[in-house]
C-alpha cells in the first residue's frame, strides 16, 4: 500500500512538471502524440464517453507516464470543452501547461 501511494505522489510530481526540467520535453512529446486524435474525435462531435475511452486506451501504460498521460490528455479535453476552434495540439499543451 505504501508503494502504491509513493508511486501516486511520484505520478503528481510527473504530471505537474517543472518547466526547467528535461522531463518535461517528454510530457510534452505524450501529450502532443495524443492529443492529435484526441482533437479529430472532438472536431467530428464524439461524445463524451468515446472520447474517455480512446483517453484510457491511449494511456494504457501501466507506469506513471501512462498516469501523467491520462491527466494530460483528460486536462487538454476540457480545454478543448472551453476553446472548441482551436485545432493546434502544441498551443493546447502549451495551454495546460505540458509544453513550456
Amino acid at each position: 500500500m505504501r508503494l502504491l501511494v509513493l508511486f501516486a505522489l511520484i505520478g503528481l510530481s510527473v504530471a505537474v512538471p517543472d518547466h526547467q526540467d528535461p522531463a518535461n520535453s517528454r510530457l510534452c512529446d505524450i501529450c502532443v502524440a495524443g492529443l492529435g486524435e484526441l482533437i479529430k474525435l472532438f472536431k467530428r462531435g464524439a461524445a463524451e464517453h468515446m472520447i474517455f475511452i480512446y483517453i484510457k486506451k491511449t494511456c494504457d501504460i501501466p507506469t506513471v507516464v501512462g498516469d501523467a498521460c491520462k491527466l494530460l490528455l483528460t486536462r487538454a479535453y476540457k480545454y478543448l470543452k472551453q476553446h472548441p476552434d482551436e485545432s493546434d495540439a502544441t498551443k493546447v499543451c502549451t495551454a495546460i501547461h505540458a509544453c513550456r
